[in-house]
């Protein structure tokens, strides 16, 4: 009997606790933390709010300390990959910049189940950042704004500058995109020779499983894509240093995402997958399609970048012609130096709007 006593003891205890986390994961989930820390200054702005871009409802944070600072507009990878949970790296900019981060059309905050995959491809996208910039520039009363991009972000950036010059101060690259494929190539030899080196017997079968990625394949790349990009990141060429825990809880800590948002964002992610977007990708030969750009450029890579390999960004930034431009190396960072080295990144940007800014 008393055994039976403490069993069903136990059994309300456990069941109490179900309940009562079942309770805290509803109301997580219905309200969430979906706000923006207010910053104290008197001419500051922290405001997360959608709205219709291109037609859709579509999230931007919008912080700094003083709305008269000229803007940056950050453009996150992915494509269908939100970086605004990250914008904690960015608070020494907001001293400098109104900073405002973007979850794309089908990405994180921005994704809805009403979305159709057809939707999402690089015309649209860029029709999208357009009429996002002209908001912006309305509503801080301003010609010009900056222009950063991470990875997949640094496609419509450099498509964006070609288009509409006239928007822009200065254009940042980071974790450049150039051309896919022959990126692809250049990451396929890294694999393997590292693997060689490491004698890792497991990428080295995998590899030798897969074909050289090639412009002649077209969309068999994509096939191969994915599982390169496993071992780019095994072997350091995503992220240099290990920053994952820290980086895990920036993410879990960032109290504009709500557990609905970080479900959003995985179905994003995967409405994004199954678009035309990344067939269109392969269709990107900067070193071909941008021989110029009229506004000044600033290139932020990893030298330790084999996602978007530091010498094929080298090779674009040499040729391309702008009225001016900097490659600037991270030497401790792989495709995100903005992470990486963020006190070094928010000091080279800082210094970029010292050299550009004219208001």
């Amino acid at each position: 009997m008393a055994m039976l006593r403490t069993t069903l003891k136990l059994s309300l205890i456990l069941t109490s606790i179900v309940i009562l986390l079942s309770a805290l994961f509803l109301g997580y989930m219905t309200i969430g933390r979906g706000t923006t820390p207010a910053i104290s200054s008197p001419y500051s702005i922290a405001s997360l709010e959608t709205d219709k871009i291109g037609g859709v409802g579509q999230t931007i944070l919008i912080r700094g300390t003083n709305q008269a600072n000229p803007v940056l507009l950050w453009l996150h990878g992915g494509p269908g990959e939100s970086e605004m949970r990250l914008r904690s790296y960015q608070a020494e900019l907001e001293k400098h910049f109104v900073v405002v981060n973007w979850d794309q059309r089908g990405a994180g905050k921005s994704y809805s189940d009403q979305m159709k995959a057809d939707s999402l491809n690089v015309k649209q996208f860029v029709s999208d950042a357009h009429e996002l910039i002209t908001m912006l520039k309305q509503r801080f009363h301003t010609d010009k704004i900056y222009l950063a991009g991470h990875s997949w972000g640094t496609v419509l950036g450099v498509k964006l500058v070609q288009q509409y010059p006239n928007d822009f101060y200065a254009y940042i690259g980071v974790g450049q995109v150039v051309d896919i494929v022959e990126g692809m190539e250049v990451s396929y030899d890294f694999v393997l020779d590292t693997a060689r080196k490491e004698n890792n017997q497991e990428a080295i079968k995998q590899l030798k499983q897969l074909k050289k990625p090639s412009h002649s394949l077209g969309v068999e790349n994509l096939k191969i894509w994915g599982a390169l990009i496993n071992w780019v990141t095994t072997f350091q060429g995503s992220e240099y240093h290990n920053h994952r825990l820290k980086e895990v809880a920036t993410m879990l800590n960032a109290s504009e995402y709500s557990l609905s948002d970080w479900v959003s964002r995985k179905d994003g992610a995967t409405l994004t997958k199954n678009s035309k977007v990344y067939e269109e990708l392969l269709d990107v030969h900067f070193l071909e399609q941008v021989p110029e750009l009229t506004v000044p450029a600033y290139f932020c890579q990893g030298t330790h970048d084999y996602h978007t390999p530091f010498a094929l960004v080298e090779r674009f930034y040499k040729q391309i012609k702008t009225p001016k431009k900097q490659l600037i190396p991270f030497t401790e960072s792989a495709h995100s130096p903005e992470v990486e080295e963020s006190e070094r990144f928010a000091s080279v940007l800082i210094q970029i709007k010292k050299d550009t800014y004219l208001p």
